[in-house]
């Protein structure tokens, strides 16, 4: 019987201490560069050599337009 009552009481308190974090906001340092793969070579050849540079050029839309 105690040890239900320890192990619902190290529950509660777990369970209160991450509804009392407080989020930080993350901030860069300078520029976040996220890569892709491109299929541009063997049997996915087909689709990826058409779809690589379309994605390319979206990301490129983005950033002109201020990033995300």
């Amino acid at each position: 019987m105690r040890a239900i009552l320890a192990i619902t009481t190290a529950l509660l308190l777990a369970a209160g201490s991450l509804l009392t974090a407080t989020p930080s906001n993350a901030q860069s340092k300078g520029e976040i560069v996220i890569g892709v793969q491109c299929d541009r070579t063997g049997p996915t050849q087909i689709v990826g050599t058409v779809l690589c540079p379309g994605f390319h050029d979206y990301v490129a839309l983005v950033n002109s337009k201020g990033g995300v």
